[in-house]
């Protein structure tokens, strides 16, 4: 008998499932490691990659409330490298191409969430029959909220005097309630991988670097969309002087990412080796790389 079990977590079909790979079972048939799918849920997040570490506590606790779902997460293409690599409760990952909108779009869902304003991403889930939470488009071509479990989050984005002013919420407890679930100060749902981990450490120990050392990170980046929020390179610079100043036996790592090589050289340049205390990492490593160098620090 040749039966084949396409509702199955393992399930690839275009190859043997990983199960197979390392000789844990034959095929499908008398699997004992077939698990049914029983929720498929897509979330829709596309902001920044802070804005992807905080909505992971959504997908974290949607995967210990159904833990035979299948989570997956329509986003941008930089944050669809974090969640690949570094958040685990996601099972699949798309970035924001008409192809991967055609992929989404034939499936059928126990829930969608969209978080996004986006047009793309608000028609195509207006157009999803599946139960819906978040936001989707009226008949005018607007955004609206699908439920009342989204309007404190609307209201941020409408709304600059409830933003600054009335708002006493975090943004994570925001997005679970959007998502209908109980916020009870949920954890991010992130980790470091080996391999990374391993590069970071080694890379610390060439600069002399040791456990025993307390060794501080300075993240002088932040997203290009919100650059006017940006602290100027010097005053980071100002800030390596006090710490070291005051305690000469800090090591302190400058963290920064591929959209920050104007300030990293500025702060090199305002060093020019004077304070050796002073360990400046690469701009252009991966995003998981750079969460493990995070990780190092204190």
């Amino acid at each position: 008998m040749n039966t084949f079990h396409t509702d199955c977590t393992y399930w690839e079909g275009q190859k043997p499932c990983t199960k197979q790979k390392i000789n844990l079972t034959k095929g499908c048939y008398k699997c004992t490691f077939y698990s049914r799918i029983r929720q498929n849920i897509l979330i829709i997040e596309a902001g920044g990659l802070g804005s992807t570490l905080r909505t992971s506590v959504v997908a974290k606790e949607l995967k210990i409330i159904y833990p035979h779902s299948i989570i997956q997460w329509l986003t941008n293409s930089q944050s669809a490298e974090l969640i690949l690599s570094n958040i685990p409760s996601v099972d699949r990952v798309y970035s924001m191409t008409w192809e991967n909108f055609m992929i989404l779009g034939v499936q059928i869902y126990y829930i969608i969430i969209n978080f996004e304003s986006n047009p793309v991403c608000l028609a195509f889930t207006t157009n999803c029959s599946s139960n819906k939470k978040g936001f989707m488009l009226n008949d005018f071509g607007n955004p609206i909220i699908v439920s009342s479990s989204a309007k404190e989050f609307i209201k941020l984005q409408t709304n600059d005097h409830f933003r600054k002013m009335e708002n006493k919420k975090s943004m994570q407890q925001i997005l679970m309630e959007v998502a209908g679930l109980t916020w009870q100060r949920q954890n991010y749902d992130i980790v470091t991988r080996e391999n990374d981990d391993d590069w970071a450490t080694a890379f610390f120990e060439s600069q002399g670097i040791t456990k025993k050392d307390m060794l501080i990170g300075l993240n002088i980046g932040s997203s290009l969309r919100h650059s006017a929020k940006r602290w100027p390179p010097q005053y980071f610079y100002e800030l390596a002087e006090l710490c070291l100043e005051h305690h000469p036996e800090w090591k302190l790592a400058i963290l920064a990412g591929p959209e920050d090589v104007d300030d990293h050289k500025t702060i090199a340049d305002l060093n020019n080796q004077r304070l050796s205390n002073l360990i400046f990492t690469d701009h252009d490593n991966t995003v998981s790389q750079f969460i493990s160098l995070v990780n190092k620090t204190k």
